[in-house]
């Protein structure tokens, strides 16, 4: 659903909004005189430099330079758009917000609908894992208990062409939908739908409004590619998203965010009580991923796979996140471990 973003509105809402209550849920915030002084959210520092204005009703850091009212505060906490942050801060004041009829209402619209097929699609791949001997049999032999399968919502996607297609079929949706969403391909006649996601694992993708974005799906055997995840579609890009981002953000303290190669890294560490780990997509890591990073670690620590892929990974990580400010650690692992093999093997002491 669409709405107008006036002037009037976004005035209502910047007059509502009282910056410091708003700052407050995400920084803890000192008077100093006049304003209110706090560790900077985007930026590591030891000495408080940013500080909120109540009068002004503005933001600054003295240390790296961003400022802003309540909105671009939202904008860069939240990563959202600005009409994002005014819908956000809208629902959070109550302020109603007008309908648009507009073009917009139909990518909204459309981008609903995926959403939908997503979050229903999620939830039959989570039913067939818990009722399928063979997935049962992998997810155990990981060391994964069903607490985890429910925490990350973990799924199975049947050795079937058609399992998914019948499903959602079934529940209303046209192939043209089904296909935008990334679940359905076309064969090389365009005469057929076939599944994309055969005999996987499957890994929602969520943000941090709980939306379903796509999917990563894992082999339970050595067949390739080993990981195949969801195309790019109107609700989901690779390079801007982080597996596990919705834990984090949840769960975090933000004082430090593990970024790790693949979806059973993050499984395997979150299980153990590392609840700040995140990965990379199936893509080299992006500038707007590490944009992601610095939002929510004030130390970003890289833990790639110790052989020499994951090493040339690590440098290139490393060369990223350096271009946004971030002097990251890396974890260097014992050879041939990765995150999850570490800490099945070690257990939560032995990793940290």
């Amino acid at each position: 659903m669409g709405y107008k973003i006036t002037e009037e509105i976004i005035e209502k809402i910047r007059d509502s909004c009282d910056i410091v209550d708003v700052v407050s849920r995400y920084v803890h915030l000192k008077r100093s005189g006049s304003n209110f002084v706090g560790l900077c959210p985007f930026h590591n520092e030891k000495t408080p430099s940013f500080t909120v204005s109540n009068t002004k009703q503005l933001f600054h850091c003295f240390g790296c330079g961003t400022g802003g009212d309540v909105i671009t505060f939202i904008m860069k906490m939240e990563n959202l758009s600005f009409v994002e942050a005014v819908k956000y801060l809208a629902e959070l004041q109550g302020i109603a917000l007008e309908e648009d009829t507009s073009i917009n209402s139909q990518i909204n619209m459309q981008k609903q609908r995926i959403y939908e097929i997503n979050k229903l699609a999620a939830g039959y791949y989570y039913h067939i894992l818990r009722r399928n001997e063979k997935a049962i049999k992998y997810i155990s032999g990981r060391s994964i208990n069903s607490n985890t399968v429910k925490m990350f919502a973990l799924g199975y996607a049947l050795d079937s062409w058609n399992s998914m297609y019948n499903f959602l079929k079934g529940k209303g949706f046209d192939e043209e939908d089904i296909e935008k969403s990334g679940l359905i391909s076309r064969n090389k006649d365009n005469t057929k739908y076939y599944d994309k996601f055969r005999n996987r694992i499957m890994f929602p993708i969520i943000d941090t409004k709980n939306r379903v974005l796509g999917f990563g799906g894992r082999v339970l055997d050595d067949s390739k590619p080993k990981y195949l995840n969801s195309p790019d579609t109107l609700v989901f890009e690779k390079g801007k998203n982080l597996y596990g981002l919705n834990l984090v953000h949840k769960h975090s303290n933000r004082e430090k965010v593990i970024l790790v190669e693949g979806y059973m890294d993050v499984v395997a560490l979150h299980s153990r009580g590392i609840n700040y780990a995140v990965a990379s997509l199936g893509t080299s890591l992006t500038v707007q991923q590490a944009k992601l990073l610095k939002r929510y670690g004030k130390q970003v620590y890289v833990c790639y796979d110790s052989d020499e892929a994951g090493i040339k990974a690590t440098l290139r990580a490393l060369n990223i996140l350096r271009q946004e400010e971030i002097e990251p650690k890396v974890i260097i692992l014992p050879e041939k471990y990765d995150p999850d093999e570490y800490i099945r093997e070690k257990g939560l002491d032995g990793f940290i």
